[in-house]
């Protein structure tokens, strides 16, 4: 009996389907930057004052964002090229020969860009896996089951990698359906317990002020935002390559699924000022900041520089103000600066 093998549509057609629709996420990441580094130009000059006489372990998280946001955007690159020169080899240099995908070796760039791809998302992760470790008040109960999980889809991205340069062809693609289902559920799983924790210790902090509640439901929308679509789409991706696993339709959706990840991570930055304003992007005059630094407006808080304050009593009015300008400072912030500040101020409120 002779083998059968997918049509052009269900191999080369789905792979260039997902190679357009990488290529217009790609250029919304591009957008992210750029807009990144031209509202927070400052961001390096400001990181430099805030880690300044500080060690490096205590306060990382404000130069690994910049770095990573370098990063992400040189691996997000090389990793359009690795999918653009796949799609060119199998379509183009081998025009018409649709049995080169299954009887040839598999060009190594595409073995390459799941490498490529799943290190940016390990790396956004584990920076959503600091904000929640921050905001529990660095609880291991609570972040040591995400590590766990980046660790576990980490470890199995590369024994897919390994084990598809041993194979070294694409029709035996569908033997590595385990060690890829678990790569994707744990990436799924990994995005909703970020969303749900997230969730939970910003729900601890409402105080009562519909000014500082509807601020956290705004941070709260944006937690569960940030991992909704990175957790569909890996969703759909495992779905599809087990229900086709001797086609490429998942290839459409996992060429994705790297660059969301760096939009998620690009769009929590770009979206401390109007979260800061509450839906505005008013530019806010000069103003000291409680460690003593002025920044073009923006306050430069070291996670520490309010463990050391006076206590101050202030009317009830005024009170509200204080820890509102707090709230700010976490948010501006809030991918680095910890939410125990905030909440101290919150428990001064209820008493």
């Amino acid at each position: 009996m002779a083998l059968s093998f997918p049509s052009v549509h269900e191999t080369l057609g789905a792979a260039l389907i997902g190679f357009c629709l990488a290529c217009a996420v790609f250029g919304i990441f591009t957008t992210q930057v750029f807009i990144y580094y031209r509202q927070f130009y400052q961001d390096k000059k400001a990181y430099k004052i805030l880690c300044y006489g500080t060690p490096a372990w205590k306060s990382p998280n404000l130069l690994y964002l910049q770095k990573l946001t370098e990063n992400a955007r040189i691996l997000e690159f090389i990793d359009q090229i690795f999918i653009g020169y796949a799609v060119y080899y199998y379509s183009i240099s081998n025009y018409g020969k649709v049995l080169v995908l299954f009887t040839e070796d598999i060009v190594w760039p595409l073995i390459a860009q799941v490498i490529v791809g799943n290190l940016v998302g390990t790396l956004v992760k584990c920076c959503f896996a600091l904000r929640v470790w921050r905001f529990s008040h660095r609880n291991m109960l609570i972040t040591g089951p995400i590590f766990v999980l980046i660790l576990v889809q980490a470890g199995c991205a590369i024994a897919y990698c390994v084990r598809s340069f041993q194979l070294n062809k694409l029709l035996f693609a569908s033997r590595l359906r385990v060690v890829a289902s678990v790569a994707l559920g744990s990436g799924m799983a990994t995005d909703a317990f970020i969303a749900v924790a997230l969730c939970l210790l910003l729900h601890r902090l409402r105080t009562g002020f519909s000014s500082s509640d509807s601020l956290i439901n705004t941070l709260i929308v944006y937690a569960v935002n940030t991992g909704a679509l990175t957790g569909f789409i890996s969703f759909v991706t495992l779905l599809v390559y087990n229900v086709f696993p001797n086609s490429f339709y998942f290839m459409t959706f996992y060429f994705l699924l790297g660059k969301l990840y760096a939009i998620s991570l690009l769009c929590t930055l770009n979206t401390r000022r109007s979260i800061r304003g509450k839906g505005t992007d008013q530019a806010e005059p000069p103003t000291v900041n409680t460690s003593g630094h002025r920044h073009n407006g923006v306050y430069l808080v070291s996670p520490t520089a309010s463990r050391h304050k006076t206590p101050v009593h202030y009317p009830s009015s005024s009170n509200h103000n204080n820890h509102m300008k707090s709230l700010e400072i976490g948010v501006h912030q809030e991918v680095s600066v910890s939410m125990m500040d905030i909440e101290r101020n919150m428990n001064g409120l209820r008493r």
